[in-house]
């Protein structure tokens, strides 16, 4: 990981078509907002959202796994059942 500080103003450049610029700070210093500047096939998206869609993604999963145990369970009864 490579930390960088940067002022206001300030530009990062990434595999020369990538920009991020610093364009605007809160009086504190504990908040900016950056511009990006990059193709329209590079992907960006804000960590909390990729987060989320993990949980998500993971959530969905284990109720998958819980139907088919579900299903599974009926389909053992009714085989039970029917011999």
């Amino acid at each position: 990981m490579l930390v960088l500080g940067r002022n206001l103003g300030d530009t990062i450049v990434i595999n020369d078509n990538i920009v991020i610029t610093v364009f605007e700070s809160n009086k504190t210093g504990d908040k900016f907002k950056i511009a990006i500047d990059a193709p329209k096939e590079v992907k960006i998206q804000r960590g909390e959202l990729c987060d989320k869609a993990a949980e998500y993604a993971a959530k969905v999963e284990r109720l998958k796994q819980v139907e088919i145990k579900r299903q599974n369970k009926q389909a053992r009864k009714f085989s039970a059942e029917t011999y």
